[in-house]
């Protein structure tokens, strides 16, 4: 059975921009300020630095988030900024010397359905049928 594994990469700059964005939706989880910067906590959990300023005084905040909290921050950033994220799958959010990513693993029946839908969105039945094919063999 085929197993498809993506990897949607971003930079330094964008895991900021992302959880930051995450923030405005979910202020529970990550506190108000600017976000200085997020680093692997490990156990697969996430550590994020939040810098806040009142009055002149610097007041640094860090939280340690667990991975389905960046999965979601990670796949709200790429929907908001028009990236294709596949809608069935294993997620992880990972950080590697590639920098940061978010990883989805989906296999057999999974893949079938994508390719399924790749019909209803205009796809030809010949690239669904190459796909397919690749599916089953």
């Amino acid at each position: 059975m085929p197993t498809e594994i993506r990897q949607i990469i971003l930079n330094e700059e964008e895991i900021l921009l992302a959880v930051a964005s995450y923030r405005r939706v979910r202020e529970d989880i990550v506190p108000a300020g600017d976000v200085h910067w997020v680093m692997p906590a490990g156990g697969g959990k996430f550590s994020i630095e939040v810098v806040s300023r009142l009055g002149g005084e610097e007041n640094r905040k860090r939280v340690t988030v667990d991975n389905p909290i960046m999965v979601e921050a990670l796949t709200r950033f790429y929907i908001e900024n028009n990236i294709i994220v596949p809608d069935a799958g294993r997620r992880l959010a990972r950080y590697s010397e590639k920098g940061w990513f978010l990883e989805v693993m989906r296999s057999g029946e999974e893949l079938d359905r994508a390719s399924i839908a790749k019909v209803a969105d205009g796809a030809s039945f010949d690239q669904v049928s190459d796909v397919l094919e690749t599916c089953d063999g």
